[in-house]
């Protein structure tokens, strides 16, 4: 089995359409970003939100597609937010916020970001395929540029946040990164 072209990209995040682009064009896969149809997000963990939007996205346009869905489990706040990361981010105010009161919650405490692929296919007998990735950390103060609580997030055998790494750290760690690998080697390109 293989990662089949075109493929649908079930977000309309501009910074993951790059980020997909640089890993699938390469790979000689045609990606495609229609207008799609919002996708309530309430399937409980990364996995079933990631199935949710590429199983929609899929249905809508009639061709395969890839979706993903980032998460991160806190230890002393229970594992939330969880896979309910960017919900609870814009009900304490946005992203900025959401750095902010992680940090001073939780603090010093142990946290997983997870992050979900799915991919779905058009033909009835082929099952989606589903990969995470996990990277194991700990909560401390903002610092850097980066997405979601990246800033506020400081990786195991690391002094930086996941938003201060280097191109070359992120490839090897990330939580992305590590379901790219896992995507990759259950569909390989050729």
């Amino acid at each position: 089995m293989k990662i089949p072209s075109p493929l649908v990209l079930a977000t309309g995040n501009p910074d993951k359409v790059a980020e997909w682009r640089e890993v699938l064009v390469p790979l000689g896969i045609a990606v495609l970003t229609p207008e799609l149809p919002e996708v309530e997000e309430n399937g409980g963990t990364c996995a079933a939100n990631a199935l949710l939007k590429a199983q929609s996205a899929c249905a809508a346009s009639h061709l395969p597609a890839l979706a993903d869905d980032v998460g991160l489990e806190v230890d002393v706040l229970g594992g939330r937010p969880g896979a309910d990361l960017k919900p609870w981010a814009m009900s304490v105010g946005g992203w900025n916020d959401a750095r902010r009161v992680v940090a001073a919650e939780a603090g010093g405490s142990g946290a997983t970001y997870r992050c979900a692929l799915a991919l779905v296919f058009v033909a009835p007998h082929r099952d989606p395929i589903v990969t995470e990735g996990t990277l194991r950390g700990v909560i401390g103060p903002p610092a850097g540029d980066g997405r979601g609580l990246e800033p506020c997030f400081y990786p195991d055998g690391f002094t930086r946040s996941l938003a201060q790494l280097s191109a070359r750290d992120r490839a090897r760690v990330h939580h992305r990164s590590q379901a790219w690998r896992a995507l990759l080697q259950a569909t390989p390109p050729g």
